[in-house]
């Protein structure tokens, strides 16, 4: 986020006030500066993100110009002729609205993770503890020997500039998996305990994640398996779908990673 030099935090002068701190250098202006006068700085947030947006031919803002509108987040985009969702995975083409995501199937990567792994709910899960054994855990203690399936989808509600992952924008270059693949990935592989839904973030493809979440959830009963269920977001979701997704992590021992992006309002937009 930092300007590095030599190891050491470089000083720059914010753009605004002129007095050097350390700055963001995608935003060029001060902490201080960003809390204290947003209406001096939208302009530069503003542009910020655009560049960000732009690189991958997503739109600055909902597009409002439709009839139709998704209701998958709060952001309610309404596409209208040849415009795209905020996500990036929602578009319009002559005038029909084509979703590269359903309930049958998601754009996404997947992998098998050790566990405990780096998860930050790791020192409270079960998979990092044992906590709710036998109901919740394999085992007492950690769940050394077994696997965490990540789905890391693509698309997201949020535009934050300093993301770590942020080739989930670049929707284009993720895998279509169908429902089935995901199913018998955790039905053929006895060491899977616990599944995460990441990215980006879940909520433009919720459809998709609690459809897979209640089959794999009754692979698990039936077979007498653990599969917690376990999300990672930025809290933009509709509500109906977010207690949806919450009772399912309630009932398999699982958590909710709700991330934070910064504690004062003008911050956060930025």
């Amino acid at each position: 986020m930092f300007i590095i030099n030599n190891g050491k935090k470089k000083l720059e002068n914010c753009v605004l006030c002129e007095e050097k701190k350390q700055i963001a250098k995608t935003l060029k202006i001060c902490n201080e500066c960003l809390k204290s006068q947003p209406e001096k700085t939208e302009s530069f947030t503003l542009e910020a993100h655009k560049r960000a947006r732009n690189k991958y031919s997503l739109p600055l803002a909902p597009p409002r110009s439709g009839i139709q509108t998704c209701n998958l987040c709060n952001h309610k985009c309404e596409i209208g002729d040849k415009e795209r969702s905020f996500c990036g995975l929602r578009y319009n083409k002559e005038d029909k609205n084509i979703n590269m995501s359903s309930s049958n199937v998601g754009v996404l990567d997947y992998y098998l993770d050790p566990l405990p792994c780096n998860c930050c709910a790791a020192w409270f899960c079960p998979a990092g503890t044992g906590a709710g054994y036998p109901e919740f855990a394999t085992r007492k203690g950690r769940e050394i020997g077994y696997h965490n399936l990540s789905i890391f989808f693509y698309g997201c509600s949020f535009n934050c500039l300093f993301c770590q992952n942020k080739n989930h924008k670049s929707v284009n270059i993720g895998s279509k998996v169908s429902i089935s693949k995901l199913t018998d990935v955790y039905k053929n592989n006895n060491s899977i305990s616990c599944v995460c839904f990441f990215g980006g973030s879940p909520e433009p493809q919720f459809p998709f994640a609690l459809s897979l979440s209640k089959r794999i959830l009754n692979i698990a009963k039936k077979e007498k398996r653990i599969a917690r269920i376990c999300w990672e977001w930025n809290g933009n979701g509709i509500q109906k779908f977010v207690k949806k997704a919450a009772e399912l992590s309630l009932i398999s021992g699982g958590n909710i990673k709700f991330d934070l992006k910064a504690w004062d309002s003008n911050i956060h937009k930025a």
